[in-house]
């Protein structure tokens, strides 16, 4: 490994060690649930990323039909009324 990027890693981790521990939960599901998701890696953010994003744009396209059927049943006033 390359000793500036290595040197890099060790003063990133000592400035953060401070910090790290009010982001670790106390019990233990806590701290299995946050070892899960940080071995996952990008692959797994990135799963997680598309589906609620895919979830979004669900709702956006059930509110614009939700929108068009309102425009479409909402009654017109007729031009004549004889």
């Amino acid at each position: 490994m390359d000793p500036t990027k290595l040197t890099t890693i060790i003063s990133t981790a000592w400035l953060a060690s401070p910090v790290v521990p009010d982001f670790i939960p106390h019990d233990f599901i806590g701290k299995l649930a946050l070892g899960l998701l940080a071995s996952g890696g990008s692959g797994f953010w990135n799963s997680i990323l598309t589906y609620v994003t895919k979830a979004k744009d669900i709702k956006v396209a059930e509110a614009e039909s939700k929108q068009i059927e309102a425009r479409v049943k909402r009654p017109t006033l007729s031009k004549s009324r004889g």
